[in-house]
């Protein structure tokens, strides 16, 4: 009994330190301006075990290794990360302008929680039509469609405590939608920022993979 109260106790920690520079917290968000209240708990699913086993996505590695586990705080939307960034004289997003008038943009988080993404898109996905994408998707069960919040505050927080970019050659369908049906997908993040585009005619002929996330219960 106490030697599982301990492990219960290490847990998180191990966790933490298992994941390292790919782990993000609220000391991060804190670096951006943002201080959280409201920190939840791990997934009970995400051990130590889990993190060093093979990886569905990338077989080659560890589940600790292409991934990001980041705190997500409650009350953030896409215009408040940007915001963030202009502050910490970070690039945003440079080609905002369109969704800016979109619900996506100004949605906030309904509550604090953990998100688990790929630093890249769902493998196979590239270069396919959305629908070609979500029949592949199949293929990874326990993984979903990331939001564009979700996508770009894992770029961020990266950014932010590793000074490296991911996104910076991808392009990623993402699952928001603009009011008229058109679909959101985001990504080349560079010195100049992020871009985020709409699923108009000329993003047709551009090599899109699928953004996605660990489901966990």
């Amino acid at each position: 009994m106490l030697r599982e109260f301990k492990a219960k106790l290490k847990w998180p920690s191990a966790v933490v330190a298992g994941l390292a520079k790919n782990f993000f917290g609220a000391d991060v968000w804190l670096k951006l301006g943002r201080n959280v209240e409201k920190v939840p708990t791990l997934p009970k699913e995400l051990t130590v075990e889990f993190l060093n086993e093979k990886c569905d996505l990338y077989p080659k590695q560890t589940r600790k290794e292409p991934h990001l586990l980041l705190l997500l705080p409650e009350g953030v939307s896409l215009k408040d990360l940007d915001e963030m960034c202009g502050k910490k004289s970070i690039n945003g997003f440079s080609t905002q302008d369109w969704a800016k008038e979109e619900e996506f943009w100004t949605t906030k988080s309904r509550e604090s929680r953990r998100v688990f993404i790929p630093k890249e898109g769902i493998p196979g996905t590239l270069s396919k039509t959305f629908e070609q994408q979500s029949i592949i998707l199949k293929q990874y069960p326990n993984y979903g469609t990331s939001t564009a919040l979700e996508l770009f505050s894992g770029a961020v927080l990266n950014f932010v405590k590793n000074e490296e970019r991911i996104l910076g050659n991808n392009l990623l369908w993402c699952s928001d939608e603009t009011g008229d049906g058109v679909r959101a997908a985001g990504g080349y993040f560079d010195v100049s920022g992020f871009r985020v585009f709409g699923d108009l005619i000329g993003l047709s002929f551009l090599s899109l993979a699928r953004s996605g996330f660990r489901k966990f219960k």
